[in-house]
């Protein structure tokens, strides 16, 4: 039983050092320009995560079908802080079990949206680039 093979990203970033004939990489959808505008209403901890998974998740979020789903993410951050900070008041041991619990679906609304390399990979895109990105080398290589 030999070593498991390297991903393509290593690879890639390396330089391709074994010479393998790489995968073009996936464009999975093309980029976000703007951040939309919010479903509903947002506190300030709901509007941060809004502006914040747009501008970091643009080159794989898709702007018509996964916004739901990111507006629940963020009113879930507002409920979160809201419930943190009832917890914290009220020392309650029920509102650290619901606090804990609003934690794991936050995390679980994160990992659908695959924010981690390890959610990307199970996701089938091993690697993620820009459609500039993809340009960029194109033109690079027509001009070399």
């Amino acid at each position: 039983m030999g070593n498991p093979a390297k991903p393509v990203e290593r690879h890639r970033r390396l330089g391709n050092p074994s010479k393998l004939k790489l995968p073009e990489p996936i464009i999975i959808s093309e980029p976000v320009t703007q951040t939309p505008e919010p479903l509903r209403v947002l506190g300030e901890k709901g509007l941060e995560t809004w502006n914040r998974i747009w501008q970091s998740g643009a080159y794989w979020i898709n702007g018509t079908t996964d916004i739901q789903i990111i507006q629940i993410l963020c009113e879930s951050e507002d409920e979160r802080l809201n419930l943190r900070f009832h917890a914290l008041q009220n020392k309650d041991w029920r509102d650290r079990v619901a606090l804990r619990s609003i934690d794991t679906f936050i995390l679980s609304i994160y990992t659908l949206l695959g924010f981690t390399p390890a959610d990307r990979s199970k996701l089938g895109f091993g690697e993620v680039r820009s459609q500039s990105v993809v340009d960029e080398l194109k033109a690079r290589r027509q001009s070399g």
